[in-house]
């Protein structure tokens, strides 16, 4: 019986291995466009060609005649550079992922025991490290113009933002926003003047809000971080301020406040997108929003010249030259949350898994180098770090005391605290890749700030628990690609174009709960017949 529904994980493990593959299919047919572009180059030529009933491979000669017609051929047609060797890297791939397929059903045939699914886990592992070295290869051909888009679009909307911060007319006419945080932990205050940024960034206001309060510091968060103005730093109190309710009654008002992060109602709210950026972003982009959210957090967290230099030491002690994979363990709180405990808590084991996945992907592009296996280690459980004697084929570095200090809440709601959490934040920003809970708001922090390192830092996260996603934002919009049957009566049908829409994504899950708008009915859906549709 043990066998029996260990087989039947596995088998569902292989089924999520191969539902996988159709995704990667779908992703390189789109890829294969350059194929027929480069068939079309000689399908004007293709009278020039000479007839051969058989390959004659050891002896071909061709005459002058057709040389000189190639050469002209050759020579008149201007290709882009690079379109021949992504032709080719893309045969490459649909060749694998039919190779991929042909392993899952060889593998399926002769399962006969325990030592056998062992081991078809380990070859249909490395052959699907294969094929994402080499998607990673094919996505690199576009890593040049993509980077300068990204770079470009970065300094433009850091612009706007200080624009914004620093009207020439702070407290004449410029309108303004104001709210107060509520006194939450690290990330989720940022996450509170996040989404206000985005009402006041619709709106076109500068927006103010009162940090003192803040659980860590009675000086606020400029004790480790930029004022948001230079200019305009104190509210205007010459009019009365009124509280924002809705966006079309509150755009003729000068002054106004959110008073709290859910009684109000404005389109400005997560997940959405400016409409003007969105046709930009999505061309290096594979999660506009996320990118966008880099960007304004990214502001927000801007450190002052005190904790910047705190990082730059912690930075030089990580050596990011080397590469090290993030790992960000959160208890202390969340397990003292009614409900929460048993729901998120993972041994440090189920963190590794995924780190010991990358690094063995890492290893395979290596020749004859040995690879040092390196892991941030953020955490506020001491435990955590006792966890860690069962690697010992790893290196494990971060900031232990801060962990043994913050079992006593007095000690992490401190300003000293303030700058440790402040500083493994960043450090597992910069890391190569992270392994965490994305229901942690310091997990969402560090995997936004990841954004403005890279040009697409969208799969640089590995989660546990949930998908990306923003506590005070609209329900998930999800256009239906594919027809879907029904095979079960959790399952709901869908049409191509139907809009689904999802309260909550778990990272990895096969299916989603959700409801199609045009029948109003609700259940299961394979994720991979969906694709996220953008608000803007």
């Amino acid at each position: 019986m043990r066998f029996r529904t260990n087989y039947f994980l596995v088998l569902f493990g292989a089924i999520g291995c191969l539902l996988l593959s159709v995704v990667i299919t779908r992703f390189v047919f789109g890829l294969c466009k350059l194929i027929l572009f480069s068939n079309a180059l000689f399908a004007n030529n293709r009278e020039i060609l000479p007839q051969l009933s058989t390959c004659n491979c050891t002896k071909y000669e061709l005459n002058d005649g057709f040389l000189e017609k190639l050469e002209k051929m050759r020579t008149s047609t201007e290709v882009p550079a690079g379109v021949f060797e992504r032709v080719i890297l893309t045969r490459q791939i649909r060749k694998d992922i039919m190779e991929m397929w042909n392993a899952l059903q060889y593998e399926f045939n002769n399962l006969k025991s325990i030592e056998d699914v062992h081991g078809a886990l380990l070859r249909l592992n490395e052959r699907h490290n294969a094929l994402m070295i080499e998607i990673e290869d094919l996505l690199s051909f576009e890593e040049h113009w993509q980077k300068s888009l990204s770079n470009n679009l970065s300094d433009y909307v850091q612009s706007e933002l200080w624009r914004l911060q620093n009207p020439l007319k702070c407290n004449q006419t410029a309108p303004q926003l104001f709210t107060k945080l509520s006194g939450c932990g690290l990330g989720c205050e940022v996450h509170n003047i996040f989404t206000k940024f985005l009402v006041a960034l619709g709106q076109e206001r500068t927006l103010f809000y009162d940090s003192k309060k803040i659980s860590y510091t009675m000086n606020g968060f400029e004790t480790g971080f930029l004022p948001p103005s230079e200019n305009c730093q104190k509210r205007r109190l010459t009019e009365k301020w009124k509280q924002l309710i809705d966006d079309e009654i509150s755009q003729n008002e000068s002054c106004v406040y959110i008073k709290d992060s859910y009684d109000y109602k404005s389109i400005y709210k997560p997940q959405a997108v400016p409409s003007n950026l969105l046709p930009v972003i999505e061309k290096f982009h594979s999660h506009p929003f996320l990118w966008f959210a880099g960007q304004v957090v990214w502001y927000i967290t801007r450190p002052n010249i005190m904790m910047k230099n705190r990082l730059t030491i912690m930075e030089e002690k990580v050596n990011f030259e080397l590469p090290v994979v993030g790992i960000h363990v959160r208890r202390s709180d969340k397990l003292n949350s009614e409900g929460e405990g048993t729901l998120f808590f993972q041994p440090l084991s189920a963190y590794m898994k995924p780190a010991i996945d990358w690094y063995d992907r890492y290893e395979m592009r290596q020749i004859d180098v040995k690879v040092k296996k390196r892991i941030y280690l953020a955490t506020d459980d001491q435990t955590v770090w006792e966890e860690t004697k069962s690697f010992p084929e790893f290196e494990f570095f971060g900031n232990k005391s801060f962990a043994v200090r913050s079992n006593k809440i007095k000690h992490r709601r401190s300003t000293e605290g303030f700058f440790e959490v402040i500083t493994d934040v960043n450090m597992l920003a910069k890391c190569n890749y992270i392994v965490g809970t994305l229901s942690s708001e310091l997990s969402r922090l560090a995997y936004e700030l990841m954004q403005t390192y890279h040009v697409d830092a969208t799969d640089k996260f590995y989660s546990l628990d949930t998908e990306y996603g923003i506590d005070d934002q609209y329900s998930m919009e999800y256009m239906s690609q594919f027809n879907h049957i029904h095979s079960s009566f959790a399952e709901m049908e869908l049409q191509v174009g139907d809009i689904v829409t999802v309260e909550e994504v778990m990272f990895g899950s096969q299916y989603v709960f959700g409801e199609n708008q045009r029948t109003n009915a609700t259940g299961l859906v394979p994720a991979f017949k969906l694709k996220w549709k953008i608000k803007q």
